[in-house]
């Protein structure tokens, strides 16, 4: 059962238990009953409109200056691409997850959207969930994901549309952008790009040019936007967040993974955005983050 299922189900029982109770302490006095109703069913609603999305902030998107550069940002899709509504920009940055399990017909269906769309510029990142693009790994895990093998080299050859990042970094008017897909492995899954926490990740997130701009990885850092839903953890690299605030310093940080975490945040002089366009309960009900960026090199 997954989380989301489990989510439901636990909801579901404590809210018949809480009916049950209020019934039998009506028995008794009325406005306790009332009153255990009332704070509870106020709690349970509120977690559910959460968990579904109705709470997130909505981004306010205003006029963009002279001289800058638009970034449309959005994350885990996981397949649901043709029913987004994308604002205007110059470039849409896609954080991970644009699939469900990275096979080969995914990876068409999401390039072909790429093609349709008006931005000068596409960039993407793979997540967990693009399992053929991790060449290192994917041969140990396939058989636990897909019924065929998905060849990796080809999975990325497919994205024709786009400029695809590997822990690899692009310009764009002079703005450096650096993309990697990979996140602290997620307990009983093998999974694409998944780093161990400790030395391997400290390793990693350290070979980050400390002159990006804006960074693209798949996860967050730990304790931003990085709270899940099911147990109220905090599950982002403590690695990354270190060299964030102390190094690294971009301008902005984009991510997704943790779909309850959609948001926006500043901590010293890096601005975050959790883009996952998909809500706990997996609908496409979040909305994408815009930001502007001054241009670097004026053409």
């Amino acid at each position: 059962m997954s989380p989301q299922h489990a989510f439901l189900v636990v909801f579901s029982i404590i809210l018949t238990i809480l009916i049950l109770l209020s019934y039998m302490l009506s028995f008794i006095s009325t406005p306790l009953a009332i009153l255990l109703f009332g704070f509870g069913g106020y709690y349970i609603i509120g977690r559910l409109l959460q968990a579904s999305g109705m709470l997130s902030p909505k981004p306010q998107i205003g006029p963009q200056a002279p001289d800058t550069v638009r970034f449309v940002c959005i994350s885990d899709t996981h397949g649901k691409h043709a029913q987004l509504a994308l604002p205007p920009g110059d470039v849409l940055i896609h954080a991970g997850d644009f699939s469900r399990r990275g096979t080969l017909d995914e990876i068409q269906s999401f390039n072909d959207w790429l093609g349709t769309l008006p931005y000068r510029c596409k960039i993407v990142i793979a997540g967990n969930h693009e399992l053929a693009f991790d060449e290192k790994e994917y041969p140990n895990y396939w058989k636990t994901w897909h019924t065929s093998f998905q060849d990796p080299a080809q999975a990325k050859k497919l994205l024709t549309n786009c400029e695809y990042l590997e822990h690899t970094s692009t310009e764009v008017d002079g703005i450096k952008i650096f993309g990697s897909p990979y996140t602290m492995p997620i307990a009983g899954r093998d999974m694409a790009f998944n780093v161990p926490r400790g030395e391997a990740a400290a390793a990693l997130w350290k070979t980050v040019p400390a002159d990006t701009d804006i960074l693209v990885t798949h996860g967050p850092p730990l304790g931003i936007l990085d709270k899940v839903m099911h147990n109220g953890s905090h599950v982002g690299d403590e690695d990354l967040l270190k060299q964030i605030l102390t190094r690294i310093r971009p301008k902005v940080h984009i991510f997704g993974h943790i779909h309850e975490g959609y948001g926006k945040t500043v901590v010293g002089t890096t601005t975050f955005f959790n883009a996952a366009i998909l809500t706990y309960l997996r609908q496409p009900s979040n909305s994408p983050w815009v930001v502007d960026l001054p241009k670097k090199v004026r053409k």
